[in-house]
């Protein structure tokens, strides 16, 4: 249930990659919600929850000065939210690292240093440019910093896009402790019952065969202690 909700809350991050912070304190009420289960697992998931309820505060007062037009007060609030963002992307995905290599999910644990080397590029040059609106600049470097923002915006979707898709195969592939212990619901079709049914008889049997083999490997490790 923890990586569904956080996939929830990172789909309502979206518009940041357009400058707006609207959705945000709603984002950061489902990433609390979400972060707080996954901070049992280990414990950048829990700073990553701390940062969430910095961040899903500081959006709020962006909004407000951003709706009285307070354009120079709402870029130096959006560098700082953008530097939150940063920092909550590496705890999140390193987070993800650390489960995944105990879960043995190798490509997923590439994928998650991936997205966080892919945030770093992606979010640390946002940081000067927001700080540098307002300020007495030449007409060359606006020009430029505009064109960088516009190539930013498309690097910010691609970036999320695969975030989602890192955080949805998490969701897909590791089961948190509450979820092994919830029974599962009957279907109301047969053929997928059916289904479950020979899931479940291959994974008791594949258990059976493992247990087998341990038990073998036990007893020949006794047997060569006798005879030593």
């Amino acid at each position: 249930m923890g990586f569904g909700l956080l996939f929830l809350g990172v789909v309502l991050l979206l518009p940041t990659c357009f400058g707006y912070f609207y959705t945000v304190p709603v984002s950061a009420v489902v990433l609390v919600l979400a972060l707080r289960k996954l901070a049992k697992v280990n414990t950048p998931f829990g700073y990553a929850m701390w940062l969430a309820i910095l961040f899903g505060a500081g959006s709020v007062v962006e909004v407000v000065c951003r709706l009285l037009h307070w354009d120079v007060v709402t870029s130096v609030l959006d560098g700082v939210l953008y530097g939150c963002l940063l920092v909550f992307w590496v705890l999140v995905f390193t987070g993800l690292e650390w489960v995944s290599t105990e879960t043995g999910l190798s490509a997923l644990r590439t994928k998650a240093y991936r997205q966080k080397v892919f945030c770093v590029i992606y979010l640390l040059p946002l940081l000067p440019l927001n700080f540098l609106v307002g300020s007495q600049l030449p007409e060359a470097m606006i020009r430029l910093m505009s064109s960088l923002s516009l190539a930013l915006m498309v690097v910010g979707m691609v970036v999320m896009v695969l975030n989602m898709t890192t955080i949805y195969e998490a969701y897909m592939r590791i089961c948190m402790p509450e979820d092994l212990e919830m029974e599962e619901k009957p279907s109301r079709f047969a053929f997928i019952n059916k289904m479950r049914e020979a899931r479940k008889a291959r994974d008791e049997e594949r258990a059976a065969r493992e247990i087998q083999a341990y038990q073998e490997a036990m007893r020949r490790k006794q047997q060569r202690k006798k005879k030593k």
